[in-house]
C-alpha cells in the first residue's frame, strides 16, 4: 500500500489489521525472543532472552494483503457533520500563494496574516489595502463567512472590509460581502461576518480601509461550512468545467460540486477513459488533476461511491510546448502531477512541481520532483537565469527549491550533482556521489550565498570535474563558486529541475536564457 508520499510503510495499518482480525491468513507469528529498536526506527530481532515479544512474517501475497489494509481503512460509514473549516488553514504549509498591495517591513510580511499566530502582524503603510489568498493547484472553496483579527494599533482597525473571490487568477473578481463603518474595540479583537450568497472560488481578496495612515492585520480566516446531513442521498454531481484543453505535460484542475449541499455521504472516485491520453488524480476533497501524456481525446468522470450519480468532463490534449529533446519526469511519482510549458518567443520555461525534494533516508524518503532535461554523455554546459520560483505561502521555512541539475539516472535514488535556488534566495550546491546514499546536507552541499532573483546558475562537466558558477547577468560569472570531482558515468540527464518539498501541493519556477551545449570547446572558462 502506497499512501500519497510513498515514503510511509505499513506498520501503523498493519497493527490495527492484526488488532482487528488476528494473524488469520494473513502472517505466520514468530515469538520467543526480543525486539531492538536502532537508531533509524528499524527493527531488531534477537532470539535471546525471550521478553514475550513477537513479529509477524507476510503470508498472503503482497496486493491481496494491500487490499485488506486499504478496506480496512475506508470501512468508516459517513455520518452527519456540520463544522466550519478554515480553509487558509494550511497555508503555512505551503497549500496557498499570498499576494497584498504591500507590506510595511519584513517583519510586518502579508504571510503573518495565515500564520496561526493572533499576535503576529500584517502591516501596509498605506490607508487601503488588500491581501489576497489563491489555494494551491486549483483547488476550489466555497467560504460562507470570513473571521478578522486586528493588530494592536486602534488608529489601524478596519471601518471598511470588502470581500471577493476569483476563479481567473485575479483578473475579475465577484464582490460577496462589503462592510462600512465598522467598530473594533479592543487590540487583537476577532470578529465574524457572514456570506450571503456562497460559491466556491480559487482566490480570494480582502479589501481593507482604516481611519489611520496604516493597515493592519493579525489574522485572517475564510471559512467553509460544511455540513453532512443524516440520510440525505447525492442527487447529482456538477463539475465546474464540461470540457478541458491541456497540453502533453500540462495540467488542469477540476473541482465537483455536491446537490444537495448537505448530502450525507460526499465521497467520490474519479476515472480516465484512457489512461495514456490523460490521467486524472484526486488531491482533496473536492479536487482532481487532469495531466495530459500524448495527444488525442478521452473523458473524465467522477462519480460518487455508489455509482448512481456522475459527471463527465470532455478532455483534449494538445502537442506539447517542450521542444525536442527536452523531456519531462516526474522523479518518483509526486502525488500532485506537474507540468512543463515553454514559451515559443521569450524562450521562458515554467516548470511546476511537486514531491518531497531531493533528499534521501532509509526506505522512508527517495528524491522526489520534476526534471526537464536532455541526454547528455560526457562534457557539457548547462546554464538558465531562474526567474521565479513560488513558495506557497511559506517564507524562512521553504522547501521549495529549484535549479540545474546532472543526475546518473531516473532512479529515485541516483547520483546527481546540482545547484538551486530558495524563494529567500539562497544558493546552494548539493551532490549525492553513491546510488542509494543517505542525504546529509552538512557533508553534501555548499551554500553559495544569497541573492535577489533574477540569478543566473551554470554548472560545467569538463572530464571529471564539475563547476558550479553564478552570475547576477550572465555575462560577468567570474571563478567557479564551487567544483566537485565526477562520481557518474554514462548518458544520465542534464536539465532544469522543480520541487516544492511537500508532497501535497506544487511550485512553480520560470527559468529563461537557457542553454545546454554538449562537449563545448571552452568547458571550463568562465
Amino acid at each position: 500500500m502506497a499512501p500519497a508520499g510513498r515514503d510511509r510503510l505499513s506498520w501503523d495499518p498493519t497493527a490495527c489489521l492484526y488488532a482487528v482480525r488476528g494473524a488469520a491468513n494473513y502472517w505466520k507469528v514468530v515469538t520467543g525472543g526480543t525486539n531492538e529498536v536502532g537508531d533509524k526506527g528499524q527493527n531488531l530481532w534477537h532470539a535471546a532472552p525471550d521478553k514475550g515479544r513477537g513479529y509477524l512474517v507476510k503470508l498472503m501475497p503482497t496486493g491481496e494483503l494491500e487490499a485488506a489494509m486499504e478496506d480496512l481503512m475506508v470501512a468508516a460509514k459517513p455520518g452527519p457533520l456540520d463544522f466550519g473549516f478554515n480553509t487558509a488553514y494550511y497555508v503555512r504549509d505551503g497549500m496557498g500563494l499570498v499576494t497584498a498591495r504591500g507590506e510595511a517591513s519584513p517583519g510586518n510580511s502579508k504571510e503573518k496574516v495565515f500564520d496561526r499566530n493572533p499576535r503576529s502582524l500584517w502591516q501596509d503603510d498605506t490607508v487601503s489595502s488588500w491581501i489576497q489568498l489563491q489555494y494551491a493547484d486549483g483547488r476550489k472553496y466555497a467560504v460562507s463567512s470570513y473571521a478578522v483579527t486586528v493588530g494592536d494599533k486602534p488608529e489601524c482597525f478596519p471601518k471598511s472590509l470588502t470581500l471577493s473571490g476569483s476563479n481567473d487568477g485575479g483578473a475579475t473578481w465577484d464582490a460577496l460581502d462589503t462592510r462600512q463603518d465598522e467598530v473594533f474595540g479592543k487590540g487583537f479583537e476577532t470578529r465574524g461576518f457572514s456570506v450571503k450568497k456562497p460559491a466556491a472560488y480559487n482566490a480570494y481578496r480582502l479589501q481593507v480601509s482604516s481611519a489611520g495612515q496604516a493597515v493592519q492585520l493579525a489574522e485572517l480566516e475564510l471559512i467553509e461550512h460544511v455540513e453532512n446531513a443524516s440520510n440525505v442521498p447525492v442527487a447529482s454531481l456538477v463539475l465546474d468545467r464540461k470540457a478541458v484543453e491541456v497540453p502533453v505535460d500540462g495540467r488542469a484542475a477540476l473541482n465537483v460540486d455536491f446537490l444537495p449541499g448537505n448530502a450525507t455521504n460526499k465521497s467520490v472516485m474519479w476515472a480516465s477513459s484512457d489512461a495514456s491520453i490523460a490521467i486524472v488524480r484526486r488531491i482533496g476533497k473536492n479536487t482532481a488533476i487532469v495531466a495530459g501524456k500524448r495527444e488525442g481525446s478521452c473523458s473524465v468522470a467522477v462519480a460518487t461511491e455508489d455509482g448512481r450519480q456522475n459527471a463527465t468532463c470532455q478532455v483534449t490534449v494538445k502537442p506539447s510546448s517542450l521542444p525536442a529533446p527536452w523531456t519531462f519526469c516526474e522523479i518518483n511519482e509526486p502525488f500532485v502531477p506537474g507540468a512543463v510549458a515553454v514559451a515559443v518567443a521569450g524562450g521562458e520555461f515554467m516548470i511546476t512541481g511537486g514531491g518531497e525534494g531531493v533528499r534521501s533516508w532509509w526506505e522512508r524518503v527517495k528524491d522526489q520532483f520534476v526534471l526537464v532535461g536532455r541526454p547528455v554523455t560526457g562534457d557539457c554546459r548547462i546554464s538558465a537565469r531562474v526567474t521565479a520560483l513560488t513558495d506557497n505561502g511559506r517564507t524562512s521555512d521553504s522547501k521549495s527549491i529549484a535549479g540545474l541539475m546532472l543526475r546518473e539516472s531516473t532512479y529515485a535514488r541516483s547520483k546527481y550533482f546540482m545547484v538551486f535556488v530558495t524563494p529567500a534566495g539562497n544558493v546552494v550546491c548539493s551532490w549525492r556521489d553513491k546510488t542509494d546514499q543517505e542525504t546529509d546536507f552538512a557533508r553534501q552541499s555548499i551554500k553559495l550565498g544569497k541573492v535577489t532573483l533574477p540569478v543566473h546558475v551554470r554548472i560545467e562537466r569538463k572530464g571529471d570535474v564539475l563547476s558550479v558558477y553564478k552570475s547576477s547577468d550572465g555575462n560577468d560569472w567570474g571563478a567557479a563558486a564551487s567544483t566537485h570531482a565526477v562520481t557518474f558515468r554514462g548518458s544520465g540527464q542534464t536539465g532544469l529541475f522543480v520541487t516544492s518539498g511537500n508532497n501535497a501541493t506544487t511550485s512553480t519556477a520560470t527559468f529563461d536564457n537557457v542553454s545546454l551545449q554538449e562537449s563545448p570547446s571552452d568547458a571550463g572558462a568562465p
